[in-house]
């Protein structure tokens, strides 16, 4: 964990002037939050990017839920934030819809999740995007205590969030993901007698991939 004597707070993760840039982003009722923090797994060190989404009201209180997109290495920045359910995307269409532009323009999504949750949008494993580490990690075990050892460090700097209850989605490779992560998580919490306890309620996979053979559409073998 952060050494005290350096501790950040939220406030040096705070996203300032973003509505300058992209002016959708003003029409977000709450606060942003974005950085790296460290992740320090045994032999393992590295940096994970991640941005908070805490709105001023949300539907489900005391929720937060974290998203990771799949792969493995596929941008929860990139597909959870710019083209799914974040509070600014690019135009949302149908499945199938052809064909996105190079540069879509953004705008304030009417279905965002942040008016049920806050949402906090993660970039992992380490080499996915804005994160980065050595070595990597070489399976869904090392995978989700990574991410266990960077939530210690997450709820460091926001503490408030630590007695919120805790759901981790995700889709497509990340129906191997958040059942790793969830188990990680449960088991860490019970052994580790300093770890901030993370309090799991659900865990919700969309569109999952379970194995090279097996890929799970809603009800549907896809």
């Amino acid at each position: 964990m952060e050494n005290r004597d350096n501790k950040k707070t939220p406030e040096d993760f705070l996203v300032q002037g973003l509505e300058d840039v992209e002016p959708a982003y003003a029409d977000f009722p709450g606060r942003m939050y974005a950085g790296t923090l460290p992740m320090d797994n045994g032999d393992r060190h590295g940096e994970i990017m991640f941005w908070l989404f805490e709105p001023e009201q949300q539907v489900v209180p005391n929720s937060l839920v974290i998203w990771l997109n799949g792969g493995p290495g596929c941008s929860s920045f990139n597909c959870g934030v710019m083209m799914e359910h974040s509070p600014v995307t690019q135009p949302l269409h149908r499945a199938g819809y052809c064909c996105v532009p190079t540069f879509p323009k953004l705008s304030y999504n009417e279905y965002t999740w942040t008016k049920t949750t806050t949402m906090l949008y993660v970039e992992q494993p380490i080499g996915t995007g804005f994160s980065f580490g050595h070595p990597y990690p070489e399976d869904e075990h090392e995978v989700s205590a990574d991410l266990y050892a960077w939530m210690q460090n997450f709820y460091d700097v926001f503490e408030h969030l630590s007695a919120y209850n805790f759901y981790i989605m995700g889709e497509s490779y990340a129906g191997m993901f958040v059942p790793a992560i969830g188990r990680c998580v449960c088991i860490s919490s019970v052994e580790s007698c300093f770890a901030v306890p993370i309090l799991i309620y659900s865990l919700v996979v969309f569109y999952l991939f379970i194995s090279k053979d097996t890929s799970i559409c809603g009800t549907k073998k896809c």
